[in-house]
This record gives C-alpha cells, sequence and structure tokens, in this order.
C-alpha cells in the first residue's frame, strides 16, 4: 500500500504539467481574445472532462474565455457563445472533436500515469 501515495503525488504532479501545457498550447493557436472581445483568462473544455476525460489535454477542445462568458457556458446560459465557438472553428472542426470525442468514450483511459506521461512527450 505504500506505492500508492508517491504514484498519487507523481500523477498531481503530471496532471499540472499537462495542465500547464495544455494552456500555453491552447493559447497559442487560437490567441487570447474571447468571443465576446475581453481578454480570456480561462480556457473552456468545449467537450467537458466530466463527459469525457480523454479530452482534457486535446488541445481543439480547448477554447480560449473570459470568466463572464465561461460562467455562461456552464450554466447552460451561453448558446449564443456555443454558436461562436462553431461558427468560429467550422463545421469540419466540429465533426473531428465529436469523432475524437466518441473515441476516447469507446476507448476509456485505463492507465492514467501512462496517458498524462505520453501526453507529456507529444
Amino acid at each position: 500500500m505504500k506505492y500508492k501515495k508517491p504514484r498519487q503525488k507523481l500523477i498531481k504532479k503530471l496532471e499540472k504539467q499537462n495542465k500547464a501545457k495544455f494552456e500555453i498550447e491552447v493559447y497559442e493557436k487560437y490567441g487570447n481574445k474571447c468571443f465576446c472581445g475581453l481578454s480570456a483568462t480561462e480556457i473552456h473544455h468545449y467537450i467537458p472532462v466530466s463527459v469525457c476525460l480523454g479530452m482534457r489535454y486535446f488541445v481543439p477542445n480547448g477554447v480560449p474565455i473570459c470568466r463572464k462568458c465561461h460562467s455562461l457556458l456552464k450554466f447552460n446560459q451561453g448558446s449564443e457563445i456555443d454558436a461562436k465557438i462553431i461558427l468560429t472553428r467550422g463545421e469540419n472542426w466540429l465533426k473531428d472533436i465529436l469523432t475524437k470525442r466518441d473515441y476516447w468514450s469507446q476507448n476509456k483511459i485505463t492507465n492514467k500515469l501512462k496517458f498524462l506521461e505520453d501526453r507529456l512527450e507529444d
């Protein structure tokens, strides 16, 4: 049982590193402006992590967004913002991201440590 604590610490460390890498990559790819025109302060996961853990660090799933718009999306009041995301990114993006979601839904992450380590190597 002693091995679990160091493993949990390592997983937390890798999650933090993956989050930082993900945020940098999203801002580099999509800029730091929200759809409302304000500066983005957060990254919204278009496919929520609660729905599909495999999408957590998938860069096309990240949307730079301001806190106000993010709150609207989280409380299902952001249909206009959602439409802007799809309009800006395009129908092909939406098809690709839904395909990726379906893949991860069928191929569950069985080894979280390996998943996190592999993601950092990309």
